[in-house]
């Protein structure tokens, strides 16, 4: 298997030089194109590195299939970071173990999930966390800091894509088991095993 050089945001960037009109993301009323979801990516990208994310830092990505998951997704690869997806079905059990196992001290989620880390933000050690709404208006205490509203990370021009050196060495995932025979446990995958299985498909 040949496997692309640099990091799995390269494929992004592919994409959006080749394909920049074609839609990428058709989600209801929603159409972003492979040229949009590169800007909106690397404006995150920025905008969680103003907000103290660092390269190889962990950002739990706790949402369901929505625009936003991927927008997110190719966020944290662009700012350098570890994506931890977090199955927004856990249990309080579950959601603490994965996030504080994990190391994640910024996390991205869902209104409708707020209740549930709003009783736990004390054991989950969060610095930031950062909500979007999705035709839903639960009460979220944003304060621009400790809770960010989603929406606000893109009121930037700044843009960020960090380069990976070395995709062979470099972790890009960090993907929880299903917990099935006991705690679910993190398997980490660099940029070369992700890029590796996109080539294969």
């Amino acid at each position: 298997i040949v496997i692309p050089e640099g990091g799995l945001q390269n494929i992004l960037d592919t994409a959006a030089e080749t394909y920049g009109q074609r839609e990428a993301i058709v989600f209801q009323n929603t159409h972003i194109s492979y040229k949009e979801l590169k800007e909106l990516a690397e404006k995150l990208a920025a905008s969680l590195r103003r907000r103290g994310v660092r390269p190889g830092d962990r950002v739990s990505i706790m949402l369901p299939n929505l625009p936003q998951t991927f927008i997110a997704f190719w966020g944290v690869m662009k700012a350098g970071a570890v994506a931890v997806m977090t199955n927004p079905l856990y249990m309080e059990s579950e959601l603490t173990h994965q996030i504080k196992d994990s190391g994640a001290k910024h996390l991205i989620t869902l209104d409708i999930f707020w209740p549930k880390i709003a009783a736990l933000r004390e054991q989950l050690e969060l610095d930031v966390c950062y909500v979007t709404r999705q035709g839903t208006w639960v009460p979220v205490p944003f304060d621009g800091k400790e809770v960010v509203a989603w929406k606000d990370l893109f009121k930037t021009t700044e843009r960020l894509s960090v380069e990976v050196t070395d995709a062979h060495e470099t972790i890009a995932l960090l993907q929880y088991t299903g917990g099935t025979t006991g705690l679910s446990k993190g398997a980490m995958l660099t940029h070369a095993n992700l890029l590796a299985n996109l080539t294969q498909l």
